[in-house]
């Protein structure tokens, strides 16, 4: 057997370490219970945010402590002129805004092979109409220019052929 002081040492300590187990799952209980209630407030906060209806506010504001001022002093009346008919607004434009005048501008002209200006079921030479020009804004280093493509357009010039039909 050992001896009593021993013992009586061990008992001790033995009730210490008990204390500080017990005094330990505490702390981790209370940090658990702090964590899931952060994670709740987070998770409600996102659902306001990003969910459905984010556009509504819902719980509580930045400005919800505040009261608002009253001016104890009466506002004095103003008489609002009367309005001039006001013509209706014009519409604005649609589509995209047109590329800055005062850039640099780049042609391109995109045309057709020799044999592409035959046409494949009469053999007849196909006469230029018209073009279609797009534009586009393009860079090189250190500067921005305008790249204008412009795609010649040709048809046959009999109108027997190409009476409502495309080629």
């Amino acid at each position: 057997m050992p001896p009593t002081a021993d013992l009586d040492e061990l008992r001790r300590k033995l009730t210490h370490a008990e204390a500080v187990i017990a005094e330990l799952r505490g702390v981790v209980a209370d940090l658990r219970k702090q964590i899931d209630a952060q994670q709740a407030h987070i998770h409600r906060l996102v659902k306001m945010t990003f969910g459905r209806g984010g556009e509504r506010v819902e719980g509580p504001t930045l400005f919800d402590g505040l009261a608002p001022e009253l001016d104890p002093t009466p506002a004095a009346v103003v008489v609002a002129p009367i309005p001039e008919p006001v013509s209706p607004p014009r519409p604005t434009g649609h589509g995209r805004r047109r590329k800055p005048k005062e850039l640099p501008r780049h042609r391109e002209e995109i045309d057709l092979s020799e044999a592409e200006k035959v046409c494949a079921c009469c053999g007849a030479a196909k006469v230029r109409i018209g073009q279609t020009t797009s534009e586009r804004l393009d860079y090189q280093p250190l500067a921005l220019f305008v790249r204008e493509l412009v795609r010649l357009v040709y048809t046959i010039r009999t109108q027997s052929l190409n009476s409502g039909r495309r080629p």
